[in-house]
């Protein structure tokens, strides 16, 4: 306790992980900043105000080709990270890492993070990493009778496989029959490329069993198979 006129020295700076202390002000935030040695009129509270670190994130190729822009972040808010524009030759991107043998933090194509640095003005650098896009083929064969053919109605597919590497399953419907439809657990799923054929990704997908349904039709007889697809780490 001081009385009324007395100056006030100021006090040591506070330390706040992430952010830099930019004074003494008389409101939370805004405000006046405190002039020091300070003359006490009154009982006052000062408040500390800071200002948020910010930090680079760059993108590394890592055997790859093109560009992907470096992000900038700012400590405690959560940001997207840049999407993928690097591309390799017989090579699928599958994520980032904070090491170029993937052997640190991983992170998701456009993952939203927060705080991967606590260093102002600190750059990031996440590496490219890549795989040998292992795809699993299915063809599906109708006959002019409505008999369905499948070449392997149960499959296993991996999320990182040997070496990192996503494995895919790719179904076409090999005949002039219509696809009517897919489904995976009976919820629909977009055809992609053409109405005929889908492709499920493993990586897009936690572990465990699914099960990938087409119908077919002709002059309005509709017929359907279905495809189990196992995901593995």
């Amino acid at each position: 306790t001081q009385a009324e006129g007395t100056p006030v020295d100021k006090p040591a700076d506070p330390t706040r992980t992430g952010y830099t202390f930019t004074g003494w002000f008389d409101a939370a935030s805004g405000g006046t900043p405190y002039s020091w040695p300070h003359n006490l009129t009154a009982s006052i509270t000062m408040h500390a105000q800071w200002t948020a670190f910010t930090y680079t994130v760059a993108y590394d190729a890592n055997g790859g080709t093109g560009t992907t822009e470096s992000s900038s972040h700012t400590y405690n808010e959560a940001k997207a990270l840049t999407a993928n524009g690097f591309t390799r030759t017989n090579y699928a991107f599958y994520r980032w890492n904070t090491q170029a043998d993937g052997g640190g933090t991983a992170y998701a194509n456009g993952q939203i993070v927060t705080n991967l640095s606590s260093v102002n003005g600190a750059t990031v650098t996440l590496y490219a990493q890549w795989g040998q896009d292992v795809a699993v083929n299915i063809s599906v064969w109708v006959s002019e009778d409505g008999n369905i053919l499948v070449d392997d109605a149960d499959v296993a597919i991996s999320k990182t496989g040997v070496g990192g590497l996503e494995k895919s399953v790719t179904v076409t419907v090999e005949s002039p029959w219509v696809v009517a439809g897919w489904e995976l657990d009976g919820w629909p799923m977009p055809a992609q490329g053409t109405a005929q054929s889908v492709t499920f990704n493993a990586a897009a997908y936690n572990t465990g069993a699914y099960m990938l349904g087409v119908q077919v039709s002709k002059d309005g007889t509709y017929w359907s198979t279905a495809i189990r697809i196992t995901v593995t780490n």
